[in-house]
This record gives C-alpha cells, sequence and structure tokens, in this order.
C-alpha cells in the first residue's frame, strides 16, 4: 500500500458502532475499494504520491471531512472578502460544513496490557454535557467490567483499582480511551466538489514554476478524480443526515373540558390506566382543575378515538411537543411547516471556553460554534414566513460572531434591533477579586425575514409623571400645521420649532388631563412611553421550573406581543424548561418545541400544569396578567434518530460504479415486494405523523384505519404504501 493510502485509510478507521462510527464505516469502507485501483495508477509516480499527499493533508480532518483543517487560514474567524465588491462577510474554518456533533459515548472495550476494560453506558444520559463516573460491576478473569455514571455517582479510580485488584495507571488509561470518544467534532461537507476543485486550482497556481509541468497535470488528473469520488460519498452522507426521521411513541395532551368536548370524558374513568392518571395528576397538584391534563399514554386506544372524533386533526392542534436532536428535527419539519412560522425564539448554548454549554470540542471552539448555528438559522428562515421574525438570545462570547452570520443568513437590510436583557445578579452581590468588570445583561438580535414584518409597538404606563414641552426642532409644513388647539386656545409653534404632536393626541391627552398650561406655555405629560430595545425592566431569567438557564415568561410574553397575534405560529428549537411554548399557550399562539433527552421531559410536565392552570408551580410567570384559565390540546413525539436507523443502511459495491449509490437499497429493507407496502421499521412508528411530515402536508382524519392528509393524500394503516414515505426511506 503507498504513503496516500495509507494516510487516507488512517482517517478512516473501520470500527464497530451506531451513528457516527457507522457513518465513518460506510466511508472508510467505499473509499478502501476506491484506493485499491486508485493506487494502482501512483505506481512510479512518487513525486506526483507526495504532491497528493501535500495537497489533502492541509484537508482532511481527523474524523475525515474535508475541509481547511491545517492552512494559513485555519485558525480561527475571520473577515473575508464578500459577494459585493467592497463588502466584508465572516469566514470561518468550518464554513459550508454541517456540525453532527461529538460522538455519542458508545459501550467500548478497552484493552491495556492484556487485560480488558468494558465500559456499560446503558444508564448514561445521552446528548448532555456532565462529568462522567465510574461504578466497578465485576471482575471475571482478565476482564473489569465498568458501570458509567454521572460523576457524582461514580466512585474515586484509586478505590475502583484497589478493589478490583488492579494497577490505577491501566484503569485511568482505559478511562482516558473511552472518553477520547468525544475529543473530536464530525462534519459533513456540503457543495464539497466546488470547494475542492477551487482549492486544488489556487494550490496548483502557488506552484508553478516550482514544480516540473507534466507533474503538475498528472497530480491534478489524479487530484480531480480523488476529489470526484469524495464528494459524491459525502454528498450520499449529507442526504442520509438530511432524511426525514419517522415519528415515533406519538401521544396526546388534551385538557379534561377539550375531552369532554369530544365525548371522550367517560373513557378514562375506570382501569389501569385511571389510577396511573390519578397518580400523576396528584404530583403535578392539579387534581381540582376543571381543564387537568389527559394524556393518552395511559388509556389504550384513547388516542385513535381523540383522532376519530377531529375532522381537522392538525388545526385543532395548539402545538407540537417533539423530542428529538434539534437539527435532525428541523430537517424534518421543514417540509410540514415551510412558510408556516411567524416567529422563532431560542436561546441557544452560548459560545463559552471549557464550560461550553453544547457538546463539541474545543480545538476550533468559535468555528464549531458558528457552524451548530448556521445550520439550524438556514432551516429556520425556511419556515418562516414572509413577514416572520426571530429572535435569538447570546452573549458577549458570541454576539460579535452571531451579528455577521445572521446578516450573512437574514440579509444585513433585515436587521431590526440588538435588544438589551437583564442577567440574574443575585450571585454577583458578594463579589470580589474581580479583574474586570461584571457582566450584567445578555442580547437578543432581532431579524425579518423580508423587508415588511409583522410588528406592533408596545406602550407602558410611564413609572412617574413628568411635564415636557410638545415641540420639536424644525419648520412646520405649512401654515395650517404651525397651529394646535389646545383646551379652546389656538397655540402656534415657537419660531424655528413644530408641533411633536398631531391634533387627536392633543385631544387624547386632553380628555386624560395630561395637557396644561404653566406659566403661559403649553406642557404635556406621556401617560405611555414607547417600548425600545432597553428590556432590563423585567426579569431575564427566572427559577420557578428549577433549570438553569430558564427564561422568564414575561420576557417571552413581550417577543410574542410585538410580532405575533392569536393564532399565528411560534417555534423553539432550544426549548430548555419550555418558557417559549408555555407563554405561546397562554396567549392563544399556536407553537412547536424541540428539545432532546432529559430537558423535554421538564416541558411536557410544565405544558401539562399550563393546561391544567394551576399545580406545583402555575399560578406561574404570566398566567394572572394574561388571566390564563387553562386548557388546551397538544401532541408529543419522538423523532428517530441516527443511531435508530443507520444500522439499517444497506450500500454495495456500488460505490465503485459510474452513478454511486443510485443502486443502493438505503433502507428498502423496510419495503414489501410485491406491491410495494411499508413494513414498520419500529413497533411504536406513528404512520400518519410520519406521512405529514414526509409528506409535508396536515393532517385533516385518521378513521376507521384511514389517514387523510390536507394534499389530497389518503392511505390504509393496514397497507400503507411506501411511495407516501418515499424520502424516508430511499433518496436520489
Amino acid at each position: 500500500m503507498g504513503k496516500f493510502s495509507s494516510y487516507v485509510e488512517a482517517k478512516f478507521p473501520l470500527q464497530e458502532g451506531g451513528g457516527i462510527l457507522r457513518i465513518i464505516s460506510i466511508k472508510g469502507e467505499c473509499l478502501r475499494k476506491f484506493l485499491s485501483k486508485f493506487q494502482t495508477k501512483l505506481r512510479g509516480k512518487e513525486e506526483v504520491e507526495d504532491l497528493l499527499l501535500d495537497f489533502f493533508s492541509a484537508f482532511l480532518s481527523p474524523s475525515g471531512t474535508p475541509f481547511l483543517f491545517r492552512s494559513r487560514l485555519s485558525s480561527g474567524v475571520y473577515l473575508g472578502p464578500g459577494e459585493t465588491k467592497g463588502e466584508t462577510q465572516l469566514w470561518w474554518r468550518t464554513m459550508g460544513l454541517i456540525y453532527v456533533g461529538s460522538r455519542k459515548y458508545l459501550p467500548l472495550r478497552v484493552e491495556v496490557n492484556s487485560r480488558v476494560f468494558a465500559f456499560d453506558v446503558s444508564d448514561l444520559p445521552q446528548g448532555v454535557k456532565i462529568k462522567l463516573g465510574y461504578i466497578l460491576q465485576g471482575v471475571k478473569g482478565r476482564e473489569v467490567s465498568l458501570k458509567v455514571v454521572r460523576g457524582e455517582r461514580g466512585s474515586d479510580l484509586e478505590a475502583i483499582a484497589t478493589e478490583a485488584s488492579i494497577p490505577v495507571e491501566d484503569l485511568r488509561r482505559a478511562v482516558s480511551v473511552f472518553e477520547s470518544q468525544r475529543k473530536e467534532d464530525f462534519f459533513l461537507a456540503q457543495n464539497l466538489r466546488t470547494f475542492m476543485k477551487n482549492q486544488l486550482n489556487l494550490w496548483i497556481a502557488e506552484r508553478i514554476g516550482s514544480v516540473d509541468l507534466q507533474v503538475l497535470e498528472e497530480f491534478k488528473v489524479l487530484a480531480s478524480e480523488f476529489i470526484d469520488f469524495l464528494s459524491s460519498l459525502e454528498e450520499e452522507l449529507v442526504k442520509v443526515w438530511r432524511k426525514p426521521r419517522f415519528a415515533r411513541r406519538v401521544n396526546y395532551v388534551v385538557s379534561l373540558d377539550r375531552l369532554r368536548s369530544m365525548g371522550l370524558d367517560k373513557l378514562i374513568s375506570e382501569g389501569e390506566g385511571a389510577e396511573l392518571q390519578r397518580r400523576e395528576w396528584e404530583e403535578l397538584g392539579v387534581m381540582d382543575s376543571e381543564t387537568r391534563p389527559v394524556d393518552t399514554k395511559y388509556f389504550p386506544g384513547l388516542k385513535e378515538r381523540v383522532e376519530a372524533a377531529l375532522n381537522h386533526l392538525d388545526q385543532e392542534l395548539d402545538g407540537w411537543l417533539i423530542r428529538a436532536e434539534n437539527l435532525e428535527a428541523l430537517n424534518t419539519l421543514r417540509r410540514k411547516f415551510m412558510g408556516r412560522v411567524q416567529t422563532v425564539y431560542i436561546d441557544p448554548p452560548f459560545n463559552k471556553e471549557g464550560e461550553a454549554d453544547f457538546m463539541y470540542s474545543v480545538n476550533f471552539k468559535d468555528s464549531s460554534w458558528i457552524t451548530m448555528m448556521e445550520n439550524r438559522l438556514l432551516v429556520a428562515r425556511e419556515i418562516l414566513k414572509e413577514d416572520g421574525s426571530i429572535f435569538v438570545r447570546c452573549d458577549h462570547n458570541g454576539d460579535a460572531y452571531l451579528r455577521l452570520l445572521m446578516d450573512r443568513i437574514f440579509g444585513r437590510e433585515n436587521f431590526r434591533n440588538e435588544i438589551v436583557v437583564s442577567r440574574t445578579t443575585e450571585f454577583y452581590k458578594n463579589a470580589s477579586g474581580l479583574k474586570r468588570l461584571m457582566v450584567d445583561f445578555d442580547t437578543i438580535l432581532y431579524y425579518s425575514k423580508g423587508s415588511e414584518p409583522k410588528f406592533r409597538e408596545l406602550r407602558e404606563i410611564r413609572d412617574e409623571v413628568k411635564w415636557l414641552y410638545p415641540f420639536l426642532p424644525g419648520e412646520p409644513k405649512d401654515e395650517e400645521d404651525r397651529y394646535r388647539e389646545v383646551m379652546g386656545r389656538r397655540v402656534a409653534a415657537p419660531p424655528g420649532r413644530k408641533w411633536g404632536l398631531t391634533q387627536e393626541q392633543v385631544r387624547e391627552l386632553e380628555e386624560l388631563g395630561l395637557i396644561r398650561f404653566k406659566g403661559g406655555k403649553v406642557v404635556y405629560s406621556p401617560a405611555l412611553k414607547t417600548l425600545k430595545n432597553n428590556w432590563t425592566d423585567i426579569p431575564g431569567y427566572s427559577r420557578g421550573w428549577g433549570f438553569k438557564t430558564e427564561n422568564s415568561e414575561v420576557l417571552l410574553h413581550r417577543v410574542l406581543s410585538i410580532s405575533t397575534d392569536p393564532g399565528d405560529l411560534v417555534v423553539d428549537f432550544f426549548l430548555g424548561s419550555g418558557t417559549t411554548i408555555a407563554v405561546a399557550q397562554k396567549m392563544g399562539r399556536k407553537w412547536i418545541g424541540v428539545e432532546q433527552g432529559e430537558h423535554s421531559s421538564l416541558a411536557l410536565l410544565r405544558m401539562k400544569e399550563v393546561l391544567a392552570g394551576k399545580g406545583r408551580v402555575e399560578p406561574y410567570g404570566i398566567t394572572k396578567q394574561v388571566e390564563w384559565k387553562g386548557g388546551g390540546f397538544f401532541k408529543y413525539y419522538e423523532l428517530e434518530s441516527l443511531y435508530d436507523f443507520v444500522d439499517d443502511l444497506r450500500y454495495s459495491p456500488s460505490c465503485l460504479e459510474g452513478v454511486p449509490f443510485l443502486l443502493d437499497l438505503k433502507l428498502l429493507v423496510h419495503v414489501e415486494s410485491p406491491g410495494m407496502i411499508l413494513v414498520k421499521p419500529y413497533d411504536d412508528v406513528d404512520l400518519p405523523e410520519s406521512a405529514s411530515l414526509s409528506r409535508g402536508s396536515y393532517i385533516s382524519q385518521v378513521r376507521e384505519g384511514v389517514v387523510r392528509l390536507e394534499d389530497g393524500t389518503e392511505f390504509s394503516l393496514d397497507r400503507p404504501p411506501a411511495e407516501v414515505f418515499k424520502e424516508m426511506l430511499w433518496w436520489k
């Protein structure tokens, strides 16, 4: 094997495991087949092979993704030349990639000095940043079994080594190997072919005159061939990542009054489900609520009865609560909700150093964070209505980058405001020994999708009365505009000044007693003040639900008040504790909330209390302000993840054909022939919601075993046609 092939293969180790490891293995298998033929073209061409190694070593990262991994421009974030002469735009090292994230912790067997350490991750929360701990499960011969848990539950490594009678150095080495799973970030490259061909031309141009032209020409031919194959491979994996996901474990939460209006309330009065539901009501503290939430998961058949009772199912829903990784969710939701969303509000993880709020390697912290945000904001723009808006909360660690990124995605002309919001200040009361000023606020960047966003000017009652002169610098438009009638007197603006109040505003102030004559001059007191971009008068965070970065309900009430009307759809795909959807529900807006892992369970509990209008925490936030009484109806479910379906992918030696992957089954293993009928990929898959997501159409009816979508699609649940789910199974 030649130097170049050895180098490339080292980037794609064949290793067992699901998710990202499976993706890397697919890449590795195809590349090995390709390289076995490619290397024969390099025989006797050592100088060409050296050039290939030199060029591609600048681009292939440790995880095998091609980008500017090592170059003069690879060490940070820059302003580079824009598309228009005289402009600049944000440039960063991982620009144009999809941030897949650091890999999940997978069960691993590590050999150290002829001893095997087996790591069990079955009880380890995934997708959240936690300190790891270890518990000794047992020792059998030369194998040591360890359970991986949250750090506070784990034992000291020296104590484990003593109990297992093994050298602590061996244990530490094994733990280091296990934890290295999270040391690398993983990306997929978009538009790789164009990017690499441009880089190749630049690289060759720099070497003309210093390298023999015939060698350069041979190098260019072979490099182009490798780029074409690598690009086709990467393009396929991008499609795998973006494929719409099946909906799993679908259920509804419907308030008792709504269930009664459907004529279904008697179905929850007895049986095991009734007892489980009663226990939940007691735990939530909602037993005496007339709108207490009923969860269909407790009652077999109730979900189907609820669906059958409605003629326009999705239109009747108040919201959707989805448990999923948010980029996977956005790629799935984009078809169904394209152009339907009025407002997006997100409070994403901040771009902090070693204590980063999301799982990524800090080797190139800024670039990874910007790419993570870019991937999601691009889809967020797609689902917004033309008059829609987006609000993104950030702090000093990332707001400079975020502003330039959002200029790039939404357009500089669609920047509306930078809003200042308070942080929680109680932690700083006794601060001492500081070396810089304390940080007292975050910012919210407010952009619109288009030039005419929905916007409502808010006015609030002033805390104190101030008497002001009602004149502004400048000249009146005409002689008539020089005068206003105040309390029966015709009053002219002073020379060089003009009236700052219309005649209608003068009359309103007269009715309120807020305009008068003082010392012969007219003065007025504005009863209301117009809301500006300084929002430090309200709390930015709250603590009611015990969530570290719980945004306050009064903050979200203000955001939705200026950008939405009742019935508008609001989205938060960094949902956290669920403030955005709780406020949307109380304000009569539709909503979508996306969160992964344990946090989604907290949001579900919170929304159940919101529907009840009371509970352990409710009434809370804006409940009294908006006179919220409870009630509602929403759907909650999970989306399949990459880890769920990647092991079912079927690829063959077609990766060596002229048109790679067109002959592969991919996920067609879930199709029964003849008839092309879908075989359920999971026992808990929900076909109506999955069809809705695949087709991009709302559900109208699910009745008597037949699903009807608003776009006219109709199929039987007994024999679901694979064509309805095509994009979830096979992609071009």
